[in-house]
């Protein structure tokens, strides 16, 4: 009856301690933490023969029959989250127990870059093939006109009338 007193004094100081973060997370989620912290606690004031893990799955030393985790993974994700709030809004660590990390670690943003249409992709090789075209169009409109003035002669009769 004590160690539950003392999980429930626990429990209570917790919430005491938390009332920024009800703000933050819903009604559901500080209820979970609150849970959470009161179990812990009253692990900790009554430990039980063999350490007991509330995170992970773990196997029963007698039977050898494999044990769910007391929370799941998206409960956990809502713990760490709780956790890394109470940290950033000076309310302490939160009595949790040990609470495991992020179970995959998060990739690295895509590095290549997307395929864009063909005519954006070949837009600056086009772009210098005209700026090479316009620094020889003085060439190219002499040859121009010395090509047809050379066709106007070839249309022109040698008559004389």
């Amino acid at each position: 009856m004590a160690a539950r007193n003392a999980a429930v004094e626990a429990a209570t100081a917790l919430y005491q301690q938390l009332p920024r973060l009800d703000r933050i997370l819903t009604p559901r989620e500080t209820t979970l933490v609150c849970n959470v912290a009161t179990k812990v606690a009253s692990l900790a004031a009554n430990p039980p023969s063999h350490p007991v893990n509330l995170y992970t799955v773990e196997r029963n030393q007698t039977t050898g029959n494999w044990r769910k985790p007391r929370y799941s993974a998206r409960q956990q994700a809502v713990l760490r989250k709780a956790q890394l709030l109470s940290q950033s809004h000076g309310a302490g660590v939160l009595p949790l127990g040990n609470l495991p990390g992020p179970a995959t670690e998060h990739k690295p943003l895509r590095t290549k870059l997307p395929k864009l249409p063909k005519d954006q992709r070949a837009k600056a090789e086009r772009e210098a093939k005209i700026q090479e075209r316009l620094a020889a169009m003085d060439k190219t409109m002499e040859e121009w006109r010395r090509q047809k003035a050379i066709d106007k002669a070839k249309l022109k009769s040698d008559l004389p009338f």
